[in-house]
C-alpha cells in the first residue's frame, strides 16, 4: 500500500483555498488528510475522503499567516501508511494593481507604492 501526494504550491495566500489531492496503490479505502504546524501539531479539521478509482482529493481553508505548513495525507486505518508534503507558506495579499499605463504599482486603495 502506498499514498502519494501531489505536489504543494510553495506559497499560498491567507483566506484562499488549498487544493490538495493523493493517488493511492493498494487497499487503502479512505486518506486522512491534515494540515500540520511548524511543530507538527494538527491544525483542525482532519478531512477523511474515500479512494474512488486510486485518486482521493479535498480542500481546506488556509490556515494563518506562517511559515512551515505540511498537508499529511494517511491510510485512515492504518495512519503508518502516509505521505507528508514539503513545507509551504502562507503569506498576506497584497492586492497590487498595475495602473493603466504600466508606469506605477498602486494599492487597492490608490496610493502609490515606493520603493
Amino acid at each position: 500500500r502506498t499514498i502519494a501526494l501531489a505536489p504543494i504550491a510553495a506559497s499560498i495566500v491567507a483566506g484562499t483555498a488549498i487544493q490538495a489531492s493523493a493517488t493511492v496503490t493498494g487497499p487503502v479505502s479512505q486518506v486522512a488528510f491534515s494540515i500540520r504546524d511548524a511543530t507538527g501539531a494538527v491544525l483542525p479539521p482532519v478531512r477523511t475522503i474515500a479512494v474512488s478509482n486510486g485518486k482521493a482529493a479535498v480542500s481546506f481553508f488556509a490556515p494563518p499567516i506562517g511559515s512551515g505548513y505540511r498537508i499529511r495525507a494517511e491510510d485512515a486505518a492504518d495512519p503508518s501508511v502516509g505521505v507528508t508534503s514539503r513545507s509551504f507558506n502562507v503569506g498576506a495579499d497584497l492586492k497590487l494593481l498595475l495602473q493603466e499605463d504600466d508606469t506605477r504599482l498602486l494599492t487597492e486603495a490608490g496610493n502609490r507604492l515606493t520603493q
